[in-house]
């Protein structure tokens, strides 16, 4: 199995999904929604949330980009991958990955990939753990190339990665952090 890599964006503002696809996923709810007791009894990850000092010095301070932008996020580099954070779970007839995120006082969080690719008739969801936002199903015909890829912006400091393949489906395959 190939590594997933991620790089986390936290936004210091809430955003909202652009962009829905038609697939059929739709109306479906992630295997979390009808698992909430696992997802509460899941372990986070915490992810170091940049200073509000960090962000004023991109904005107006001594940074090299102050000044040129606005600062809704900044990307957060993970090593984090099926093999080594999250949990497998094997339901009748389909098998998820769960990974759970924590960025203290984030108000909103998305995912980067590099070289992901989801196989066909698999899907992968992000929401939070309040169960109040959810994406749309992510699936195989959308990164054709397997290059770069991103989810939307979750509103909330926690965050469920999950990916849902029914039994007999490969699984995603990514290997190489967005830098």
């Amino acid at each position: 199995m190939r590594k997933v890599f991620l790089s986390i964006s936290l936004f210091t503002i809430t955003t909202f999904s652009l962009f829905s696809q038609h697939n059929y996923f739709e109306g479906m709810a992630p295997s979390g929604y009808a698992h909430r007791e696992d997802i509460r009894k899941m372990d986070a990850v915490y992810l170091e949330v940049p200073s509000s000092g960090a962000i004023d010095n991109i904005k107006t301070g001594t940074d090299p980009r102050a000044g040129e932008m606005y600062v809704i996020g900044l990307d957060i580099p993970t090593h984090l991958n099926p093999s080594n954070s999250g949990i497998w779970t094997g339901y009748e007839g389909y098998k998820t990955w769960r990974l759970k995120l924590k960025g203290s006082g984030a108000q909103a969080m998305l995912i980067k990939y590099s070289e992901f690719m989801i196989p066909e008739g698999a899907a992968v969801y992000v929401y939070n753990s309040s169960f109040t936002h959810k994406s749309r199903a992510y699936m195989g015909n959308e990164n054709l190339s397997g290059e770069h890829f991103s989810t939307e912006a979750i509103v909330e400091d926690e965050m469920i990665l999950e990916y849902y393949a029914p039994d007999g489906v490969e699984e995603m395959q990514a290997s190489k952090l967005r830098e």
